[in-house]
């Protein structure tokens, strides 16, 4: 099998490698390279590391020529609050990030990585940034995004809040955002598609 590694790199094989690399396995994943050099890291393996946090991995991959990098890297950190490597990205990588970086940060109640996007980078976020901190009841989010964005919500954060029964969230929402329309699903077709959306 280790020949046969070394000639078309078997599927159990790229699978322990993209394993090992997105745990954080360093060790495991040079000794897959060194046994089974032929071995390619998926496109999607850094955003992978990235989302698990793991630095010392990207940094490794950083120093090598046969991983892809893309924006969905620094998008995957931010998402999941891994503020140490979003600022290790922006000073050693190019590819930036999108508005998914904010808007997912938003949502998982970064405000950390929320603020320091806000700080640093230029691609902002979208509507998507408050209504998904109001789908999971990050007030504080909700105030700082107040506070320093402009784009503001749709009447998804209502329906949001209002599934969750966050009535401080709700009247927020209303005082700040009126012309946001909250729609009342009154049929039981309506809620299904309400309870699909919302899930």
């Amino acid at each position: 099998m280790q020949n046969e590694g070394k000639s078309e790199g078997p599927t159990c094989m790229n699978w322990a490698l993209q394993s090992a690399a997105s745990m954080g396995h360093l060790e495991v994943v040079r000794w897959l390279q060194k046994h089974y050099p032929k071995l390619c890291f998926a496109p999607s393996a850094t955003s992978m590391v990235a989302r698990n946090g793991n630095l010392e991995m990207l940094q490794w991959l950083h120093d090598r020529d046969d991983v892809e990098w893309s924006t969905d890297v620094m998008d995957s950190a931010a998402e999941n609050g891994h503020l140490a490597v979003v600022k290790w990205l922006h000073k050693n990588r190019s590819e930036g990030c999108t508005t998914n970086a904010m808007d997912y940060a938003a949502g998982n109640g970064h405000l950390k990585v929320v603020r320091w996007l806000q700080l640093h980078r230029s691609e902002g976020c979208t509507v998507d940034a408050m209504d998904f901190a109001a789908g999971r009841e990050h007030f504080e989010v909700l105030l700082f995004l107040r506070a320093h964005r402009r784009e503001g919500c749709t009447a998804t954060a209502k329906i949001f809040a209002r599934k969750h029964e966050q009535r401080h969230i709700l009247e927020w929402l209303g005082k700040h955002y009126p012309e946001t329309d909250y729609v009342t699903f009154q049929d039981s077709e309506k809620e299904k598609c309400q309870n699909i959306i919302i899930k």
